[in-house]
Formats: C-alpha cells, structure tokens, sequence
C-alpha cells in the first residue's frame, strides 16, 4: 500500500506559488484526500480478510474438534460393541459348557473350573459339542486342555 508522505504534502503546498488558484489548492487536496480514502479501505480490507481467516480457524477447530469427538465416540462404541459381544460370546460359552457338565457329570472341582476358564470362545464351543457325547467330564476337559496348552 501506498502511504501519504506528510512532508511530501508540505512540499507541494510550499511549492504552489502565489498565482495558483484555490481550485488547485482544492484540487490537491481532493486527491489527498481520494488516495488517503483508498488506503484506508485497502488496509481496512487486509484486516478484515485476516480477521477472517482467524475466525474462520477458531470456527474450523472447534468444528474439527467436535467432529473428531463425534467420530472417536462412535468409534468406541464399535469397538466397546465388538469386546462386549467376544466377551459375552466367551461367558456364554463358559457358563454352558459348566452347565452341560455339571448337569451330566455333577459338580466341578476348582482345576477343572480353571481349564474352562483359560479356553477361548471357539475351543468352547467345541467342547460345548463333545461333552453332550462325553462318556465322562475328563474326556471333554481332556480335550480341552490339550487345546489350550
């Protein structure tokens, strides 16, 4: 941007000789006055666009940030949903395979409520099958814990 130069404006004023009419004062004046009009609006305008650029970012992040927040959370309901589900899948499985048995065989002792409870879901499941067959519990635990070790 042009600036106005105050001295330059002396200058030109001390310059006008007596003879120059008052429309030249005029004159010089009015573009002064044209030019200083026109800086102001060119530097009004370069604040205005960074002005706007700065709300716009502040608007930006906040929108970023609330949709990131958004996203995480439906993200982590996914996965808290899929965990549930495996770890529901997994006690279910536990809780039948005890029942089968202990329906069948009676009571479990404690080294056999550990072998169920180191099984994963689908060693389970397949236990779960081979004990409604089962001649006796050892043979399901049997099989279950040459799985898990």
């Amino acid at each position: 941007l042009e600036t106005v130069d105050i001295r330059e404006v002396e200058n030109k004023l001390n310059t006008i000789e007596d003879q120059k009419t008052r429309s030249d004062i005029m004159n010089l004046a009015q573009k002064l006055r044209h030019d200083g009009i026109q800086q102001g609006i060119q530097q009004g305008i370069q604040i205005g666009k960074q002005q706007g650029i700065e709300i716009g970012e502040q608007r930006g992040e906040r929108r970023g940030e609330q949709r990131g927040i958004q996203i995480g959370e439906q993200r982590g309901i996914e996965i808290g949903a899929q965990r549930g589900a495996r770890q529901g899948t997994l006690l279910a499985n536990r809780n039948t395979l005890t029942f089968i048995l202990t329906k069948r065989f009676g009571a479990l002792d404690p080294q056999q409520i550990q072998t169920i409870e180191q099984a994963t879901a689908e060693q389970l499941t397949s236990a779960i099958e081979h004990a409604l067959d089962a001649a006796a519990v050892e043979e399901v635990l049997g099989q279950l814990r040459t799985t898990v070790d």
